[in-house]
C-alpha cells in the first residue's frame, strides 16, 4: 500500500494511505451490536481505511468532533436509543455538520419519519445488508460525494 504525507500545520504530518489511486478515507462506526461493528470494522480496514469504532453514542460524538471522520456508519437498533439524539447532536457541531452518514436499521425510514430531522440527509440501509455492497457504497460516497449516496426508495445509480 502507498502512503502520502499531509500537512496538518506547523510543521505537523498526517499520513494518509492510497487505495487504487485514491487517498482512503477515516470512517466513523457506531451502534451497540458489536458483531456488527466487528464485522465492519474488518472489512473496512481490509480496503484500506483507518477505522474509529463507538459503542455508546458519547463516545461516538466525540470521534466525531475531534477526529472528524469522512464518513460515519451508526447502526440503529430501535428508534427510540440514544442513536436518533447521536443523529441530531452531530450535525449541531460544524467538525461534523457535513460529515456524510449511513444508517443500518431494520426500520424504514418511513417508519421513523416522526423522529423529524434527525433522518434528513443520512443515507438509509436495510438490514440484513451486504458487507461487500456497504463497502461500495462507503467509497463511491467518500470519492464521489453525497450526491450518489444509496437510499432505498430510490432507484440506485447505474
Amino acid at each position: 500500500m502507498l502512503s502520502l504525507l499531509k500537512e496538518t500545520g506547523a510543521g505537523s504530518f498526517e499520513r494518509q494511505d492510497i487505495i487504487g489511486g485514491a487517498v482512503a478515507g477515516k470512517i466513523l462506526v457506531t451502534g451497540r451490536d458489536v458483531n456488527i461493528r466487528t464485522i465492519l470494522e474488518f472489512r473496512l480496514e481490509q480496503e484500506g481505511y483507518t477505522v474509529l469504532v463507538s459503542e455508546s453514542s458519547a463516545q461516538a460524538l466525540e470521534h466525531a468532533w475531534t477526529e472528524q471522520p469522512d464518513l460515519i456508519i451508526l447502526d440503529l437498533a430501535e428508534p427510540h436509543e440514544d442513536g436518533l439524539e447521536f443523529l441530531k447532536q452531530v450535525r449541531t457541531r460544524p467538525e461534523s455538520a457535513d460529515v456524510p452518514i449511513f444508517v443500518l436499521s431494520t426500520y424504514r425510514r418511513e417508519e421513523l419519519e416522526g423522529n423529524g430531522r434527525q433522518l434528513q440527509d443520512v443515507a438509509f440501509l436495510l438490514k440484513p445488508f451486504s458487507p461487500r455492497e456497504l463497502v461500495a457504497e462507503v467509497h463511491r460516497t467518500i470519492t464521489s460525494g453525497l450526491g450518489d449516496m444509496y437510499d432505498p426508495g430510490r432507484p440506485r445509480p447505474a
